[in-house]
């Protein structure tokens, strides 16, 4: 039974991987494309002070990687997400068994997307790839990652918790008590950990608004494809696995 629903999750990610990659390519690319124009710039300039430094060479194309490059990136980032959808399901849908399956798997897929993107999203929100001191990624990308560890041990806790507090203090008390614990617990990261690092002068404000908006929106629309997808899938599965009634006789 795991291996069906393992299946199906890939296969929800993947067509949810392929609408973000849809939505990205014709919203996200753009902004990107004057980030690398901005970077250039700035290499121009830094080459007209200092004319002795050598280019470096472009090992992909452009075209490669905004096609290519980006579709197979969402689409293998996609599966991965379902996959991890789909035992995450597998957890969570025998202590709801009084939930349809479409219920849990977007139970299941919003509460992924709010621990692996949209609470991290809101501590560290994301820049065109070429935008920021190259130096410093190691340390930033060790913080991003340390934030989406403590999110979804958040999220972990609050189903556990919720889910223990049903039968004492009902469904909405119990989903009130869990995000509280979300709650509290990401403040207590926001103020931990490092801030964000700031963008270099000159880089349009609005290029990167909309940047972080698109790449918030594609995100969703990954996760919603899971989460809608899936849940179809597995609900036609719930039910063809279902045992048929007897025929009573007469």
């Amino acid at each position: 039974m795991e291996k069906h629903v393992i299946a199906r999750g890939a296969l929800a990610g993947a067509i949810g991987g392929l609408l973000a990659f849809v939505f990205g390519r014709v919203m996200v690319e753009p902004i990107i494309g004057r980030a690398i124009d901005f970077e250039e710039a700035l290499g121009a300039a830094e080459h007209a002070a200092h004319p002795g430094m050598a280019d470096e060479p472009e090992l992909i194309a452009r075209a490669v990687q905004q096609n290519l490059g980006l579709g197979a990136g969402m689409i293998l980032f996609g599966v991965a997400m379902g996959a991890l959808f789909a035992v995450a399901y597998c957890v969570a849908a025998p202590k709801l068994a009084h939930w349809t399956p479409r219920g849990v798997a977007l139970a299941v897929a919003g509460s992924l997307f709010a621990g692996l993107y949209a609470i991290p999203y809101l501590k560290y929100p994301p820049n065109p790839p070429v935008v920021g001191d190259p130096d410093t990624i190691r340390e930033r990308t060790g913080a991003y990652l340390l934030m989406v560890a403590i999110c979804l041990a958040l999220i972990a806790a609050a189903w556990v918790v919720g889910l223990a507090a049903v039968p004492r203090f009902g469904g909405y008390r119990a989903v009130l008590i869990g995000a509280a614990i979300v709650v509290a617990g990401a403040v207590v990261a926001f103020l931990v950990l490092p801030g964000t690092v700031a963008t270099p002068d000159g880089f349009d404000p609005d290029d990167l608004y909309w940047f972080r908006t698109y790449s918030f929106v594609a995100q969703a629309i990954l996760w919603a494809g899971i989460g809608l997808v899936g849940g179809e899938l597995l609900h036609r599965l719930t039910v063809r696995r279902r045992p048929t009634a007897m025929p009573v006789a007469a």
